[in-house]
């Protein structure tokens, strides 16, 4: 398959996912009636209450089925946060799945909704929606092959599950950060090489980017890259100036705090992806989690961004690696992406993401001495 159209049916994929979500957001009853508590396994053990919804499965759902559809044999090597088993008001389990026909599949999202047939026809035309991608000059005329076998995909189809279930409006702060609230959502889609776990595209979606005043609706935004052999391409214009300072979560322990902010203005933000992105936008030099709160698909697609454009992100467990290795390396050791069937085995023991090698170096100094 030809690297532009792959990409190019990533970002269709992730733009399709995005309008499920603010179909599903945009009536209340309609959440409500679709939300359930994670539990056992599926549970983040950073959270009291760790939610899915159907949202989070039908996009997850579509984005198997759609690139199956455009690349055979892709759909064993696509990944996701959520199980495809949902439980229904009633305490029947059923087994969501895009049918071939989007008059079959309403007929099975009926099963989810109680029966309610006119939300299951709305999620199933919106799921068999025939979406183009918009793609730029630069990406189009790329002439690359990537072998189908070669690809894993990474998909978190809806990142801060929380704060779209709240439905709340975030404000920016003066460096364009919304700490929480719906601007911190993303649908995320990942591609990584299964030989080397490293990235080769992402493509990640906010579905509720800026509120229009005018037509009163959400407006999406969408981040995509390549960063596949020497190819390194963005939708995002690179930065080299630098704003000396790092989002982390606000349940960042104090002791990580106290060495980041010796050398950094501190901010905190909802969504693991989102916090990335902000580095990837500029918005922060980079990203710290010292915690193994995290996991691949949270990561995989941002990760993507900031490697086109010259960053990256670690493990934070890389922090015993000599400084003079990592100014030395033409690439730091990044983090990997490979499947793992054990429990556990697609967590992440704690990131460090940034936007230059000479970020890491400072945080990585923060964090060893002090200052």
């Amino acid at each position: 398959m030809l690297l532009r159209d792959f990409t190019s049916a990533l970002i269709a994929a992730a733009e399709k996912g995005a309008k499920v979500a603010r179909i599903v957001r945009a009536e209340n009853t309609l959440l409500q009636l679709l939300v359930q508590e994670k539990e056992g396994k599926e549970k983040n053990d950073r959270f009291v209450q760790d939610f899915k919804t159907l949202a989070d499965v039908l996009i997850q759902e579509m984005v198997r089925h759609d690139l199956s559809l455009k690349f055979p044999g892709l759909e064993e090597n696509v990944y996701g946060e959520e199980s495809n088993c949902f439980t229904n008001t009633a305490g029947k389990s059923v087994v969501v799945q895009l049918c071939p026909t989007p008059q079959e599949t309403a007929s099975s999202l009926k099963e989810v909704l109680d029966g309610n047939e006119k939300a299951a026809a709305i999620l199933s035309e919106a799921l068999h929606e025939d979406v183009e991608a918009t793609v730029d000059a630069t990406l189009e005329s790329q002439e690359q092959e990537v072998a189908v076998d070669d690809v894993g995909i990474w998909i978190d189809p809806i990142d801060s599950t929380a704060q779209f279930i709240r439905g709340q409006s975030g404000a920016p702060n003066n460096e364009g950060i919304v700490d929480e609230g719906l601007q911190c959502v993303t649908v995320l889609i990942g591609a990584f090489d299964k030989q080397s776990g490293q990235p080769i595209a992402g493509v990640c979606v906010q579905p509720f980017a800026l509120w229009d005043t005018k037509t009163l609706q959400w407006l999406h935004n969408t981040t995509w890259s390549v960063c596949y052999k020497d190819v390194r391409l963005s939708s995002i214009t690179p930065s080299k100036s630098h704003k000396h300072s790092i989002i982390i979560s606000s349940s960042e322990s104090d002791a990580v705090k106290q060495k980041l902010s010796k050398k950094f203005t501190l901010f905190s933000a909802a969504g693991a992806g989102y916090k990335i992105l902000s580095a990837a936008w500029g918005h922060v030099d980079g990203y710290v989690l010292s915690r193994p709160t995290i996991y691949k698909w949270d990561c995989c697609a941002p990760h993507a961004v900031l490697l086109s454009l010259g960053g990256g992100i670690v493990p934070y467990t890389d922090l015993d690696t000599d400084l003079d290795t990592i100014k030395g390396a033409d690439q730091p050791h990044q983090l990997q992406y490979q499947f793992s069937s054990n429990e556990g085995g697609n967590a992440v023991p704690g990131v460090i993401a940034y936007r230059t090698k000479d970020v890491l170096s400072d945080i990585i100094h923060c964090l060893k001495n002090g200052t």
